[in-house]
């Protein structure tokens, strides 16, 4: 029997009963028994925690677990659900900011206090300020609704950014069952057939918060983005292929009211020369371009948004002839180029243009992933009319 021998003066610490007990003395917290009692009851409880929160084994270290890497933190300090539910000076700040981020966006305050206090036990959340880790469960709440839109499509398991670029390459290629395997509104989605559905455009929207992106069903002008993006960031769509009367008009020029290349002399039909795009040369090939390449709008969009990089994917296939390049209507010839790789711009560094009001980037033609051309384009006039120089 071991018999401890108490430095200090007793006390009696006891509240709940009369009966008197010590306090051990130091020597007691050495002892190596001791010692290997209480780590054993701390795996215990880290075991426990791991468990509760469903931790994975990859997650967990040898010895005691790294629960500590499952926290909300802001500003460099863990914030506990007791920390974010205790009535506090703390609490009335972060209701305030919470009442004026969700204001107009249709989502309720608790909602979002609620995803902050999921991630206080689940994740590694770190967060600059109070407002950012609003902003971002806001974000998350919003990506999570999107599944009941009736314009939004979505993979189970979710496709991430590489994935989502492939479907809508596969589209604007014309592949049968380019969107098979999607879910729209908890159910599987139907497709309308591939020639349909790149009557309109798809846009990409990127989660803010997780690696997981969307498809928006857009219009035959364009896709309306304003609402999706407290969710995510809008970072490619494609453009549309439609046939609206005929490719020249009555006096003979290239009409813009359809999508189809018109026909020059010496060329197949639906055939224009890419040189002849890039120098824009005479009024023909300028209305071409307005409808194979970004709009102003597009390289508008990518500005205010502050995008790196904004995909811009077209149905129109890439053939190369004599050692040249041309760019042909994606059912050209009876389908013989249906197999041609399909013209992709890329909208780079998108900014406000020194005179305040047009915007500017670096545009990129890209043939399967290559650069083949580059230019720093600005908008002349915004919108769908704006045009863009180079």
């Amino acid at each position: 029997m071991n018999t401890f021998v108490a430095k200090h003066t007793p006390r009696q610490v006891s509240s709940r009963s009369n009966t008197p007990y010590t306090t051990p003395p130091v020597e007691y917290f050495n002892d190596n028994r001791t010692v290997a009692i209480m780590q054993r009851k701390l795996q215990m409880l880290a075991d426990a925690y791991c468990e509760s929160q469903v931790i994975p084994r990859s997650e967990q270290s040898n010895g005691l677990r790294e629960v500590v890497q499952r926290q909300l933190t802001i500003s460099g300090a863990v914030v506990t659900t007791d920390k974010i539910k205790r009535r506090s000076a703390y609490k009335t700040r972060l209701n305030r900011i919470l009442v004026e981020e969700t204001g107009g966006t249709g989502f309720q305050p608790s909602a979002i206090r609620d995803r902050l206090i999921a991630w206080t036990t689940a994740g590694n959340h770190p967060f600059a300020t109070r407002r950012a880790a609003v902003r971002a469960a806001l974000a998350d709440v919003a990506w999570v609704a999107l599944q009941h839109r009736n314009d939004v499509v979505y993979s189970n398991p979710a496709m991430d950014e590489g994935a989502a670029l492939g479907i809508l390459h596969a589209l604007e290629e014309g592949q049968t069952g380019a969107l098979d395997g999607l879910n729209r509104q908890g159910a599987p989605y139907t497709p309308t057939p591939v020639q349909t559905a790149r009557e309109h455009e798809w846009g990409i929207l990127k989660s803010r918060t997780r690696n997981e992106c969307v498809l928006i069903i857009g219009e035959r002008t364009g896709v309306s983005w304003e609402p999706f993006l407290k969710a995510g960031r809008g970072i490619a769509h494609s453009h549309p292929y439609f046939e609206a009367g005929r490719a020249r008009n009555r006096h003979g020029n290239v009409s813009t009211a359809t999508k189809e290349i018109a026909d020059y002399p010496l060329l197949p039909a639906g055939i224009i020369a890419w040189a002849d795009l890039e120098t824009r040369a005479g009024g023909d090939a300028a209305r071409e371009v307005s409808k194979i390449f970004p709009s102003a709008s597009d390289i508008e969009f990518s500005a205010k948004q502050n995008l790196a990089e904004h995909t811009v994917l077209t149905p129109y296939a890439i053939v190369r002839q004599q050692g040249q390049r041309y760019i042909a209507n994606p059912e050209v010839g009876n389908g013989h180029f249906r197999n041609a790789p399909r013209l992709v711009f890329v909208i780079r560094n998108a900014h406000k243009a020194n005179d305040g009001m047009n915007y500017t980037c670096d545009l990129q033609a890209r043939e399967v992933g290559n650069i083949f051309w580059t230019r720093t384009v600005t908008t002349n006039g915004l919108g769908q009319l704006g045009l863009l120089n180079w």
